[in-house]
């Protein structure tokens, strides 16, 4: 089917971006029905991936928690991709985290931790048993007043189960890659402002992301968890620099942006919105997505 003119003129600025996107997530759908897209991404020196998950439902165990889907099939799905021509595949987990009450950290639960981290690393053993890079992503849902600490604590434990069915499922670490989102305080909790800044963002991810993923794993993607691009873009600066400085190059993977089109045309479509200007809307599109390379490479 005809792409929205929105779309048009994310494609259209293709050329110019290529040099700083190494992959593009399709939806299933598009890969199978648009003849040659993986092979035109890869023209472009694109590497063309899928979603592998069928969305979440209700966990019985967990009150608002859920339980992703789509491991039924999942083999199958993963010999076909391969064949269609992708090269990675991605799981989305996300988990419901509450933090208000000083000291207690009511969710993500036990149960909701386990179950979904256990389908993570089921998924990655059959994704890269058909050839495909599998990225785990394992995301944040805050209430609005979790604050920044509850939301590390989270993570923390999230990414622990991770990193446990990994192993357990005799994962290839160096060929997977964890994705998360920037820890945070919720919209609505009352901390300073100094909280909120992109320097302290970064630290307290990059701190989690020390204390429990595994040295061998490939590389890590963050997103931005509701930030806006550009405090987004500061505070993975942030942590390139103190991975290399405070951490004295201790920090074993590289940590990359993984984003969606939606955060990084935001500006894009306000132009097209607003204007109807295909070409300034893909010179933002491009301007976004350099900003976001530069600020993984770090100055050259």
């Amino acid at each position: 089917p005809p792409r929205p003119p929105q779309r048009q003129q994310q494609w259209a600025a293709a050329p110019s971006v290529s040099q700083h996107i190494g992959g593009v997530l399709l939806h299933e759908e598009m890969l199978f029905s648009a003849e040659g897209v993986a092979e035109a991404l890869q023209a472009r020196g694109l590497l063309p991936g899928v979603r592998a998950d069928r969305g979440a439902k209700p966990f019985r165990l967990g009150a608002g928690e859920e339980l992703t889907q789509g491991m039924d099939d999942l083999d199958r799905r993963c010999a076909d991709w391969r064949a269609r021509g992708a090269r990675f595949c991605a799981w989305r987990a996300a988990f419901r985290v509450d933090g208000s009450r000083p000291g207690q950290l009511r969710f993500p639960t036990p149960e909701a931790i386990s179950n979904n981290a256990d389908a993570a690393g089921r998924f990655a053993a059959v994704a890269q048993a058909h050839g495909l890079v599998p990225v785990v992503e394992a995301e944040l849902r805050l209430e609005g007043d979790t604050g920044i600490d509850g939301a590390a604590v989270a993570l923390c434990r999230v990414l622990a189960g991770v990193a446990f069915a990994l192993h357990l499922y005799r994962v290839f670490l160096p060929g997977a890659v964890v994705k998360t989102n920037l820890v945070r305080a919720g919209d609505a909790h009352p901390c300073p402002g100094y909280m909120r800044d992109p320097e302290h963002m970064g630290t307290a991810t990059l701190r989690v992301l020390r204390h429990t993923l595994p040295p061998a794993l490939g590389a890590v993607g963050v997103g931005l968890g509701g930030v806006g691009l550009a405090d987004g873009t500061a505070a993975l600066a942030h942590m390139r620099a103190a991975a290399a400085t405070a951490y004295a190059g201790s920090v074993p993977w590289t940590v990359s942006f993984g984003l969606g089109a939606a955060e990084l045309a935001a500006g894009a479509l306000q132009s097209w919105h607003a204007r109807g200007d295909a070409r300034a809307a893909a010179a933002e599109f491009a301007e976004a997505c350099r900003a976001a390379a530069a600020a993984v490479r770090g100055p050259k």
